[in-house]
This record gives structure tokens, C-alpha cells and sequence, in this order.
């Protein structure tokens, strides 16, 4: 408060002869000369040409780290490697081959003269091959969601 007093030139409410409004109570830290002003105030005093020159240069090697910064990720992205959405690190991908689990069921259940029996059907899954087909179907019908498609890789999901 006495710093801003000082740059301002304000004055107390007594020494103006303005109501007291409560935002000069402690003018005894002010130095006056006893005319009602505040003596003058040089900003050289509190900030030097040396500050400013030393927050200059570290203002000026924070800039060069962030765009040396920026110009690696784009060199990176630009050499062909992908980004990462996550902030965690790079997403590990594990090569799994849907297709052949996605035949494997077929011909282990469902196919004309399948591995498997309805019993042992019945048995692993809890329902009946006719039920769980229903089932299928309908879900099928109800939502696109369930129906197989292609997806971004162009391989058919799940």
C-alpha cells in the first residue's frame, strides 16, 4: 500500500480535508515533507536497468527452450511416429488375430457339423443354441451397435 501510495502521489484525507473514508488509516509509514504531499518516488529506485536486462535474458532462454521444444514434436510427428492422446506415454498395442477366434467360435458352435454339442453349448454359456440365437438377432435388429461392421483399420470389430 505505502509502494502504490507513493507512485500515485496520493495524498491523506485529513492533509486534503476530505471525509474520512477508511482507505488512508495508516499514513504514519509514509514519509511527508508536511504540505499534504507524498515526497517524489523514482521507479529507477526499485527496478533497476540491470533487472530488467537480467529478466529480459531469462525471458528470452525460456522462449528458445519452448519453440526448440515445439520444433521436436513436429520434426517427430512429421517423421511419420503417432501421437499419444493419453498424457501417460505411448499406448502399447497387442496384436491379437480376432479373425481367427471369430472362426474358431464359428466352427467350434455354429457351423453345420460343429465341434462341440448343443449340451456342451448349453453347458459353457447357461442357455440354449436357439435362445442365445434369438438373442443375437434381436439385438441385431434393435441397436446398430450390435451388428458386425468394419472399423477404422478396416478390419471387422468384434
Amino acid at each position: 500500500m505505502q509502494l502504490w501510495r507513493k507512485c500515485t502521489g496520493a495524498t491523506s484525507p485529513e492533509n486534503s480535508g476530505s471525509e474520512d473514508n477508511g482507505e488512508f488509516n495508516e499514513l504514519s509509514d509514509v514519509e511527508s515533507d508536511g504540505s499534504g504531499h507524498v515526497e517524489e518516488f523514482d521507479p529507477a529506485e526499485i527496478y533497476t536497468m540491470e533487472d530488467f536486462m537480467a529478466e529480459e535474458e531469462i525471458l528470452e532462454k525460456l522462449e528458445l527452450k519452448i519453440s526448440d521444444n515445439i520444433k521436436a514434436r513436429n520434426a517427430a510427428n512429421a517423421s511419420g511416429r503417432s501421437r499419444s492422446r493419453r498424457r501417460g506415454g505411448t499406448r502399447t498395442v497387442i496384436p491379437r488375430n480376432r479373425e481367427a477366434g471369430h472362426d474358431d467360435i464359428v466352427a467350434n458352435y455354429f457351423c453345420e457339423n460343429p465341434i462341440y454339442t448343443d449340451r456342451q453349448f448349453r453347458q459353457r454359456f447357461r442357455m440354449t443354441k436357439p435362445l442365445f440365437l434369438r438373442i443375437v438377432a434381436a439385438l441385431g435388429d434393435w441397436s446398430p451397435y450390435f451388428k458386425q461392421r468394419v472399423d477404422a483399420t478396416g478390419r471387422y470389430g468384434m
